[in-house]
């Protein structure tokens, strides 16, 4: 007998097409987000949730409201203030390749789909927990195409780029997503935390945020 995995009624369904996109076309976006901004003001690298908004208001507005993990190294405990009607769009734990690191990361070919699908297979912890409740993230593995990202100037790979231009490269990325459906008016919060631990590396890489959610 079939087992039909039952989805969490807080979660958009991994097959559904949230705002008119799917999840691989949400995550190629967060993606693109995340790379273009300058390492100065990236949510990735912000503990105290200032730069939440970055890139998502006025003439960057979506309609989905779009969440970093972290990329320092160090837990993030951040405050962060959302409009009502939007969903919201995370990665628990995922994985990122690009033609200008792979082949230093995995000593692979350069095969950005293959890259990203191999640091992806090496994520040990992908966990949700929303207002004290937890999401299992097992059914939300998402993957894409590759796709365009442009780096500014004091870019998040450290690439080297000069001022007032942009360096564009591809990348694929692999991991576990969740877009949440528009939360209620009030204070949310929500606690990810991600595990990836790659062969012959001391150290796995671990991202750790709790949010606290202001929802307007």
């Amino acid at each position: 007998m079939s087992h039909k995995l039952i989805v969490d009624p807080r979660v958009f369904p991994p097959t559904s097409q949230p705002s008119y996109k799917s999840y691989s076309d949400w995550a190629i976006e967060w993606w693109q987000w995340a790379f273009s901004i300058p390492k100065a003001i990236h949510p990735l690298l912000d503990l105290t949730g200032d730069y939440s908004e970055v890139y998502q208001m006025k003439q960057h507005e979506r309609p989905v409201w779009f969440l970093a993990g972290s990329y320092s190294g160090r837990p993030a405990n951040r405050t962060c203030t959302i409009p009502h009607t939007k969903p919201i769009f995370f990665p628990v734990c995922s994985a990122v390749s690009n033609d200008l690191l792979l082949p230093k990361i995995t000593g692979m070919p350069l095969d950005l789909s293959g890259g990203a699908k191999y640091l992806a297979d090496h994520i040990v912890e992908a966990n949700v927990i929303l207002d004290g409740y937890p999401i299992k993230t097992e059914v939300y593995r998402v993957s894409s195409p590759i796709f365009p990202i442009q780096l500014p100037y004091d870019n998040l790979l450290d690439i080297e780029v000069p001022v007032g231009t942009c360096k564009k490269a591809n990348a694929a990325t692999d991991g576990f997503w969740l877009m949440l459906k528009p939360l209620s008016i009030g204070v949310h919060q929500l606690q990810i935390r991600g595990k990836m631990k790659l062969p012959d590396t001391p150290d796995p890489y671990v991202t750790e945020v709790t949010y606290e959610l202001l929802v307007q």
